[in-house]
Order: C-alpha cells, then sequence, then structure tokens
C-alpha cells in the first residue's frame, strides 16, 4: 500500500500540470484573439467605419478571460462610441455599441456572468434607446417610459446557465479526462493485457464522469 501512494500522487501532479498547462495555453489563445481583433476594430475606427469596428470591439470583449486588458480596451472602447454616437444623434450606432456590449459580455458568461456592472448599464441605455430609435411621434400621450421598463425587464430576465449544471459539467469532464488517463496508465500491464480490479474501477470511473458531463449538459 504504501508503494501505491507515491505513484497515486506522482499521477495526480502529472494530471494538475497537464491540466494547468493546457488552461495557460487556453488563456494565451483567448488573450492573443482578443488583441488582434481590438487592433482590426481600432483600424476600421481610424478609417471612420464605426459599424466595422463595433463588430469587432465585440469580438474581442468575447474573448473573456479575467484580467484581459484587450477585453477591457474593447468595453471601453465600444461605451466611448455608444456615448459619443448618442451625443451626436446617431441614435442606431449607440444602440448597437450598447448591444454589443451585452452580448459580449452574454457570450463570456458560464456558471457566473462577469461584468454585472458594465450589464447593468447596457441594459439601462438599450431599452432607453430602443424606444427612442423606434418611437413614433403621436398626437395622444405617449408611454415611452413604461415600454421601457417593458424592454429593461425582458433585457433582465434570467436565463443563466444553471450553476449545477455547469459545475457538473466540470466535475464530470474532469472525472472523464483523469479516469481514461489513470486507465491508460493502471489498467493495462506491460504485455496490453487488462488488469482486473483496476480496469473495473477506472471504467466505471470513467463512465460516471461522462455521465455527469451530459447531464450537466441537460441541466444547464
Amino acid at each position: 500500500m504504501s508503494a501505491v501512494a507515491p505513484q497515486v500522487l506522482r499521477v495526480a501532479l502529472r494530471v494538475v500540470a497537464v491540466i494547468a498547462a493546457v488552461a495557460f495555453l487556453m488563456s494565451v489563445r483567448v488573450v492573443s484573439s482578443s488583441r488582434d481583433e481590438l487592433r482590426t476594430a481600432d483600424a476600421l475606427r481610424a478609417r471612420g467605419d464605426f459599424d466595422g469596428a463595433v463588430v469587432h470591439y465585440r469580438r474581442s470583449a468575447a474573448y473573456y478571460v479575467p484580467g484581459n486588458p484587450f477585453g477591457e480596451a474593447a468595453f471601453a472602447a465600444l461605451t466611448r462610441i455608444a456615448r459619443d454616437s448618442e451625443s451626436a444623434g446617431h441614435l442606431d450606432v449607440a444602440l448597437s455599441a450598447w448591444r454589443s456590449v451585452r452580448a459580449a459580455i452574454m457570450q463570456a458568461r458560464s456558471f457566473y456572468t462577469p461584468h454585472h456592472a458594465r450589464l447593468a448599464a447596457a441594459d439601462t441605455h438599450i431599452a432607453d434607446l430602443t424606444v427612442r430609435v423606434n418611437l413614433v411621434p403621436t398626437s395622444r400621450t405617449n408611454h415611452a417610459a413604461l415600454r421601457t421598463e417593458v424592454v429593461r425587464a425582458r433585457l433582465a430576465r434570467n436565463d443563466d446557465p444553471r450553476f449545477l449544471g455547469s459545475l457538473l459539467v466540470l466535475v464530470g469532464f474532469a472525472a472523464w479526462v483523469c479516469g481514461a488517463f489513470l486507465f491508460s496508465v493502471y489498467a493495462i500491464d506491460e504485455e496490453d493485457r487488462f488488469v482486473p480490479g483496476h480496469t473495473r474501477r477506472l471504467a466505471t470511473a470513467m463512465l460516471i464522469g461522462i455521465s455527469l458531463f451530459l447531464l450537466g449538459l441537460l441541466i444547464a
């Protein structure tokens, strides 16, 4: 038993190292893509193509990693475009920019939604601008305030992924991958034969992992 414990510890450390390396490489990829989209957006904005810039700023902001400076710069640029356009009377451009802020945040959510304050501000402006852009002049009393509240209520409707489902997806995936890795190490001997005890236990762990993963997808 004492000889098995160090082996299990070494395997566990290897699994953790692999997961950390994969997470690091994914983070680098996300930040790099965010930077590229930001540069494209800045170039389009410099040429006066605000519609194209808004699209690429949204993509840059949607590449979410905590502390990503390029995503923060993209959000700042979208907010600036929205406020400047609204001040200049270009309500359609302002609405597009605020919708892009919201869309980027919603794309980045997982078991939690980042940028809560920014999302609330975007929802407020979207509700107001939606009514103003679609406002039809009439001699009767205008119910703009009521319609603004209706739009805001629709935006505030909670359709976030359920926390339990997201947690099951993560746990199930981790159990699945770790079980497969341990299966390849311990369930097959040097002569490519299955080791009965390890095979049964690790195959069960893999099956549980896959089941939790699929159940999480259904719940989320």
